[in-house]
């Protein structure tokens, strides 16, 4: 079951109030002026203690002489940065500048609004001092905004008046669409009360219709008759059992079940809680400096790395050119000269009828025979040379054009020998001639069938 604690902050004394289930209980702390906030609130903290406070958020309510407040009209403003717009406008109702101001809205869809802010020092001052003595502030409202919302259900949707009284101030609201739209205050006295009463409604006539005030609390009997005898406005009783302090700690209740309640709160802002992870603010940015610079650091040793490598690579592949340069002597010097010098040492292989690997069984006329079935009939050709041994393949041949020692090269390899890619030349007399170079596909044969055997 959830308890709830309200701390109410008034001219001579604050009101401690918990609710635990439907109970409520009530302490009171008399405010001397010679008291700073530092020693009232380790008071207070006793008192809680008390009270089996157990470290949960407190409402700390405000009075009315603490809250300023303004009527704006808002009809005509428009939805991009109406907050700003209102607190203009609530700016030229108020003692002091903006900047120095907390301050919160009650819209109502009448088309006016009723603003109301607190000094953000003097509030500040009030919950530093509470949370240094161990009292963890949930929000900032107003206490009697506090019992007014708890109040209202008991109220028809037409009363447009309600009085609170609640010790020795008066507090007058009038509604539209049951939030309140103006706040006015006095003190308990007739004539002060009756003038609040005739300036109120004076701003909103309704012709000769009978004014109704409805009131909630205590309101002496006596001062309620002279009231209307002086104003013609009818007082009546909004019956509720329990007095409007009792109905704001209820109210209190409902926030911290985290429901809405007072419709404003001035924990925002300036005014706002301090963030749990601002301590750690300063180690969060150095370890994400940190990161950043570690990352660069890395980046760049990869990208020297990186040139390095590519360094290598183009030194390796100008070695290789001038080795080729070196072993051919007037050829063009290819693209890829990794693969043509394989390509040279299979053809030298051939040549020399040497074989670097384990010889194995072959028949030299079935990879004759092999050779020549692949030949495509279509392709005008000659050969020159064949030369077969147990791991090399080497024809010399001639062609009408580079196209066609391809075509005869891709034909070799679909009928199962791995030949490398043709090495041409132009012939001056007109045609190309043509070396290809690879090995027979392996096959096992009788022991009696010859090994390193060279068909010309």
């Amino acid at each position: 079951m959830t308890t709830a604690f309200l701390l109410s902050l008034e001219e001579t004394r604050w009101r401690v109030g918990r609710i635990d289930g439907e109970e409520i209980t009530i302490c009171e702390l008399s405010r001397l002026k010679s008291e700073g906030y530092d020693l009232q609130a380790e008071k207070l903290a006793a008192i809680l203690q008390e009270l089996d406070y157990d470290n949960q958020g407190v409402c700390l309510g405000l009075p009315n002489s603490m809250v300023f407040t303004g009527t704006i009209d808002t009809a005509d403003l428009q939805r991009k940065n109406r907050r700003s717009a209102m607190l203009y406008r609530l700016e030229e109702q108020l003692p002091c500048e903006a900047e120095k101001l907390t301050t919160d809205f009650i819209t109502n869809p009448s088309g006016s609004c009723l603003g109301l802010a607190v000094e953000t020092d003097r509030i500040s001052e009030i919950i530093t001092e509470l949370e240094n003595a161990d009292v963890e502030i949930l929000s900032v409202r107003s206490t009697s905004l506090l019992g007014l919302w708890a109040s209202l259900p008991e109220a028809s949707k037409e009363d447009k008046y309600i009085l609170l009284a609640d010790g020795d101030v008066i507090e007058i609201f009038r509604l539209s669409h049951k939030k309140p739209l103006s706040w006015f205050s006095c003190e308990a006295s007739p004539q002060q009360l009756a003038e609040c009463l005739h300036a109120l409604i004076l701003t909103d006539s309704h012709g000769d219709e009978q004014t109704t005030v409805r009131v909630l609390g205590n309101l002496d009997n006596k001062i309620a008759s002279e009231v209307e005898s002086l104003t013609g406005i009818k007082l009546e009783a909004l019956i509720i059992e329990e007095a409007p302090f009792s109905q704001a700690i209820r109210a209190t209740k409902m926030l911290t079940d985290g429901q809405d309640a007072g419709w404003v709160d001035f924990r925002r802002g300036a005014l706002a809680p301090p963030n749990k992870w601002e301590k750690f603010s300063g180690l969060l940015k150095s370890a994400c400096i940190l990161g950043v610079v570690l990352m660069a650091i890395l980046i760049s040793g990869m990208y020297w790395r990186s040139k390095q490598y590519e360094k290598i690579a183009r030194s390796n592949e100008q070695q290789m050119a001038d080795e080729y340069s070196r072993f051919f002597p007037g050829r063009l010097v290819p693209i890829n000269v990794k693969t043509t010098l394989q390509s040279e040492y299979r053809h030298m292989s051939g040549i020399r009828g040497g074989d670097s690997g384990t010889p194995q069984l072959f028949s030299a006329l079935d990879t004759l025979k092999q050779i020549v079935g692949a030949l495509p009939p279509a392709v005008r050709l000659r050969i020159l040379d064949i030369r077969i041994g147990a791991t090399s393949i080497f024809i010399d041949g001639q062609v009408r054009d580079h196209s066609s020692a391809d075509t005869i090269a891709q034909s070799l390899k679909r009928a199962g020998l791995d030949v490398d890619s043709p090495r041409t030349e132009n012939i001056k007399a007109g045609g190309v001639s043509f070396t290809i170079a690879g090995k027979p596909k392996p096959e096992k044969q009788n022991a009696s069938a010859s090994s390193g055997r060279q068909i010309k």
